[in-house]
């Protein structure tokens, strides 16, 4: 069974669960052809973008609470590596788009 999730899927989800079902996304959906990958390729980016956002926001607002101190951010740190790595798809992704282009 093909899974296709949108973000707005991913908001009901906890971050692993959302970075999950986006791996599972990405690997069902493979990029196969040169041309006519476009919405593919598109997905992809809107996933992987929401995602990045996600992280980067969860790791901003536990970094912002209450003056974070030094065990606050060894627990945000990851999500701020996820969201880097996250960042790093993206733009892989947004690469692949010109050559998918017809």
């Amino acid at each position: 069974m093909l899974h296709t999730y949108e973000p707005a899927d991913l908001d009901d989800m906890t971050v692993q669960e959302a970075l999950d079902a986006v791996l599972v996304d990405l690997l069902d959906h493979p990029l196969t052809a040169p041309s006519g990958s476009v919405f593919t390729v598109l997905r992809h980016i809107d996933l992987l973008c929401h995602l990045t956002a996600r992280a980067a926001g969860d790791a901003q607002f536990g970094l912002a609470c209450n003056h974070a101190d030094a065990a606050d951010q060894a627990r945000v740190e990851p999500l701020s590596r996820a969201a880097a790595h996250l960042g790093g798809a993206t733009a892989h992704y947004t690469l692949v788009l010109a050559p998918s282009s017809p």
